[in-house]
């Protein structure tokens, strides 16, 4: 799967999340090393919010959500991000989604972005990889289950069908 992400157009991420705390940025999952070979990061803010930063390792372009969630409650979270047909264009979407429903999120321009390159950074679950440092460099706080990465471009109705068949495993 990863080495299909080069030139990516789509790139869709899930997961059940339930943080004990919100504080600094938190990674749910990410393909990026702190040192360099920066791809892409999903967690969420110090407030609770979505957040998705996609960095061509030069450039980043940042996307937070508009709903907070809450703390010690299971929550489904999804981005689905899609490329825009041109190198750099402002035009790139990136939709959030809790619990099966889309979230809106704050103006960003990726127009300096240039799209990602199939780097060498691992793939980490619960933070960013460091490999000079602290090897969970932006740590979630709490537990993270059913997760997926694809380079599909997921529907409304396939997040909202992921949710329902799987919420009862985590009392929602």
């Amino acid at each position: 799967l990863l080495k299909e992400l080069k030139g990516l157009v789509y790139l869709s991420i899930m997961a059940y999340i339930q943080t004990t705390s919100f504080g600094p940025t938190q990674t749910i999952i990410s393909k990026w090393n702190v040192t360099g070979q920066k791809e892409w990061s999903f967690g969420i803010d110090a407030t609770g919010h979505l957040h998705y930063t996609l960095s061509d390792n030069v450039d980043s372009c940042i996307v937070t959500g508009t709903t907070a969630m809450t703390a010690d409650s299971w929550h489904h979270v999804a981005v689905v991000y899609t490329k825009a047909s041109a190198v750099g264009s402002a035009d790139d979407d990136v939709t959030f989604y809790i619990d099966g429903v889309a979230d809106t999120h704050d103006n960003y321009d990726c127009s300096a972005y240039g799209g990602m390159s199939d780097l060498t950074g691992p793939l980490s679950i619960g933070g960013r990889y460091n490999s000079t440092g602290p090897i969970n460099a932006t740590p979630f706080f709490g537990d993270i289950g059913q997760w997926a990465v694809t380079s599909n471009e997921l529907t409304a109705d396939q997040v909202l069908k992921s949710y329902n068949t799987t919420r009862q495993f985590y009392g929602l």
